[in-house]
């Protein structure tokens, strides 16, 4: 790891991890611990994506989830870790959001940039649909909607 992806390393771990830490404690109502597999970046341009590609999308996605108090207590019985790591290969057939053992897993392509992660809509609608009876959940998202991320409406008459 060179000097670059030390320092960017070094600003996520000090500013934007405790930042996200908070959000998802404060939204939740309880301790999430939040982890990066470090050892699957190698690029600091894939280091650099993790504020705006994977934090900000998880808060907006918990801060969604946790607006009602079914919603928080869902978080609390079936999620109690999250980790975010990084793919390199084949990334958009291999990107995926999984829950096993209360620990719900990020594996997204922060090379391929929007095109290798999970928008706050997909991370809600997945986390949404898990079943606390089924606690290993592993799916691959294809929703419907542009690569914007905006939804397509099509009225009718």
């Amino acid at each position: 790891m060179g000097l670059k992806e030390k320092r960017w390393f070094k600003q996520i771990e000090q500013e934007f991890l405790p930042q996200a830490q908070q959000t998802l404690d404060q939204v939740s109502g309880k301790t999430i611990a939040l982890a990066i597999d470090w050892s699957t970046f190698n690029v600091v341009e894939q280091i650099q994506m993790i504020p705006t590609l994977c934090l900000s999308r998880l808060a907006m996605a918990f801060t969604e989830l946790c607006d009602t108090p079914d919603g928080k207590r869902f978080i609390a019985d079936n999620i109690d870790e999250i980790v975010i790591k990084n793919i390199t290969d084949d990334v958009k057939n291999t990107k995926r959001l999984s829950v096993s053992n209360k620990i719900f897993t990020l594996e997204v392509g922060f090379s391929e940039y929007a095109d290798g992660s999970f928008s706050d809509y997909a991370i809600s609608e997945f986390l949404q649909g898990i079943e606390p009876e089924k606690v290993n959940t592993r799916a691959k998202i294809k929703l419907p909607y542009a690569p914007t991320g905006r939804v397509k409406i099509v009225l009718k008459k």
